[in-house]
């Protein structure tokens, strides 16, 4: 009888999240996702000189409180070392996301990240030691 194994103890699943080509197949189909990915200070300096904040139509009663707004955009990570910072227009963006609680609805759902073939050659490892760190 086959064995189930959990998704959180294997490294397949924990890759995604890391992994750069994983990430940008995830905003080439979620491109609403772009204003929560750190800009380098050059880019963002090069972003603020051409700043452009437009309104977006937001249904009045799709408007979440500022207050919450704020503990949202607090909790977001913050960028991976100073080399890299939000834009203005990001900050902007972010804002209008939370806004419009654009948080609740979900990405793409036919996106399939795990859609891989995993090639492995294995001289010291059994296959069942493999299949639990895959």
């Amino acid at each position: 009888m086959p064995r189930t194994l959990s998704k959180d103890d294997m490294h397949l699943y924990r890759h995604s999240t890391e992994c750069p080509s994983a990430i940008q197949m995830f905003l080439d189909e979620n491109p609403r996702y772009w204003r929560f990915v750190p800009m380098s200070n050059e880019e963002a300096d090069q972003a603020e000189q051409t700043i452009i904040i437009s309104t977006m139509d937001i249904k009045s009663t799709d408007i979440r409180k500022d207050g919450e707004i704020k503990l949202f955009i607090q909790n977001l990570p913050v960028p991976p070392s100073p080399k890299y910072r939000f834009s203005t227009r990001q900050y902007h963006l972010q804002y209008a996301f939370f806004k419009s609680q654009r948080d609740l609805g979900t990405p793409n759902c036919h996106l399939d990240l795990y859609n891989a073939k995993i090639i492995a050659v294995c001289k010291y490892f059994s296959y069942k030691n493999l299949e639990a760190k895959i």
